[in-house]
Order: structure tokens, then C-alpha cells, then sequence
């Protein structure tokens, strides 16, 4: 069960990391303990949005043995005398963040696919628990090998999901243009927002290797989906089985 702090019980050193959309998130550096995270949603955020955030992390935690490699809250944190929360802590986690050619590293296409097919595997036990992700900006992502070479991913901003009735809070550009076009909520927008991450990864990759020998194969794989952003075919079949399927053609190293 989740256990409230009060925000002066967080007086530690601490490091600032790159401002998200809804929240301040800060490294809080203990001198006898592992470092956590400190999640501070912004001072705008409604009390409606604060309330709804609460009820998904504690739904969250309550299923948290079924959310395998999601970033899941450990206390919820409120100032003195407020009625909503502030935000909420969670473990820190050491990955980086994950794009083909990350950090300068050569991946193969199919170590690439891999980790993309855990990422699938782990939403769909998700929704399987009635939460649906839809908030795939790269830096939502962090991926590692462990010393087996096995590739280990971990899922962040959680709180930004759907639980059962209770709405995400904000969505992403892409999500919300397919949301304003008709789309509908749940099965078919985890597809869709799944799709967008796959595309958007390529097609970072095709920017930065315009003239590698595979580009050409990967930029038609994409073309072929590339007016189907909005249509039924985007959000009831996964670009990424498309991709497997080909994968014949982005088995070369990147």
C-alpha cells in the first residue's frame, strides 16, 4: 500500500534533470541509501488532474506485480496541509534512452526489433490489467543489456496512463490528432501510439544515415504506411510485425 510523505521529508541533495511537459523530476541522492526519483507535477496542474493522478498510482500499485519493468511509484508526496498530491517518488534507474544507434553504439535491426517486441509484450500485459500506454516520447523509454547480454527495458511516466475509466492527463501531438480524427480510446490508440514510437525511431534513423545501404529498404517499409496515420489500418495491426516480416532486408548492422 502506498504511504503519503511530506514534501519537507525530501531535504536532500538532490540533481535537476530535464524538465518533462507536466512535472519537475529530480534525482534525490541519499548518503546510506540508492537514489530515488522525485516526480513534482507543475504548479498549473489542476486539482482535478492531481486527484486523477492519485487514483492511478494507488490502482498502480495495487497491481504492480503485474506491471513487469514499469517505473511504479513507491510513496506519494504532498505539501503541508494540501489535499492533493505533489507528486510522487519512484526508484532511479540507470538506462539509456532508447533509439536505434543510441548513444553513438552501433544495434542491429535485430536487436532493435527485440527490444521493440519486449516493449509490445509489456503494454499488452498492461492492458491485460486494465492500464493502456499511450505516452511514447523517447525519453520514456530506457533500455540496457544486463552481463548476460539480455536486453532489460523500463517503462517511465506512468502516471500519464489510462487505468480502466480513469483518462490519461495529457497526449502527445500525434495521439491527440488521431484522438480529434475519430479514433477511439483503449485497444485501437495503444496500437496506434505504439506505431507512431515504431515509425518515429526509423525514421530518426533514416535522418541521420541518409546514404547507409538499408536506408532505402527501411525508407519504403515506412512509405508504405506513411498515409495511414489517421485510417483504421494504423491502429488494429502493429507496424512492427510489418517490419519482422521484413526483416530480411534490415538484418546489416546500423
Amino acid at each position: 500500500m502506498l504511504k503519503y510523505l511530506d514534501s519537507h521529508d525530501l531535504n536532500c541533495a538532490y540533481q535537476l534533470l530535464p524538465r518533462g511537459a507536466e512535472s519537475n523530476v529530480y534525482v534525490l541522492k541519499y548518503k546510506k541509501a540508492p537514489s530515488k526519483v522525485y516526480k513534482a507535477f507543475a504548479s498549473r496542474t489542476t486539482k482535478e488532474t492531481l486527484k486523477n493522478k492519485e487514483r492511478k498510482l494507488i490502482l498502480l500499485d495495487e497491481r504492480k506485480k503485474y506491471l513487469k519493468d514499469a517505473c511504479l511509484p513507491l510513496n506519494l508526496v504532498k505539501y503541508p496541509s494540501s489535499q492533493t498530491i505533489s507528486g510522487y517518488t519512484s526508484n532511479y534507474y540507470l538506462g539509456n534512452i532508447f533509439e536505434i544507434s543510441s548513444c553513438g553504439k552501433k544495434i542491429s535491426i535485430d536487436d532493435s526489433i527485440a527490444i521493440f517486441k519486449l516493449i509490445k509484450q509489456r503494454i499488452l500485459e498492461y492492458k491485460e490489467q486494465g492500464v493502456y500506454y499511450y505516452d511514447y516520447n523517447l525519453p520514456n523509454i530506457l533500455y540496457r543489456n544486463d552481463q548476460k547480454n539480455k536486453h532489460e527495458i523500463k517503462i517511465i511516466d506512468m502516471d500519464n496512463v489510462q487505468v480502466e475509466h480513469l483518462p490519461s492527463d495529457v497526449y502527445n501531438l500525434q495521439v491527440g490528432g488521431y484522438l480529434q480524427n475519430g479514433g477511439e480510446l483503449k485497444d485501437k490508440c495503444l496500437t496506434f501510439a505504439f506505431n507512431e514510437f515504431t515509425r518515429k525511431c526509423f525514421q530518426s534513423y533514416l535522418k541521420r544515415n541518409l546514404h547507409a545501404t538499408q536506408s532505402c529498404e527501411i525508407k519504403q517499409i515506412l512509405n508504405d504506411l506513411q498515409e495511414q496515420n489517421h485510417d483504421c489500418l494504423a491502429d488494429h495491426e502493429f507496424l512492427l510485425d510489418y517490419i519482422e516480416d521484413n526483416s530480411k532486408v534490415l538484418k546489416k548492422t546500423i
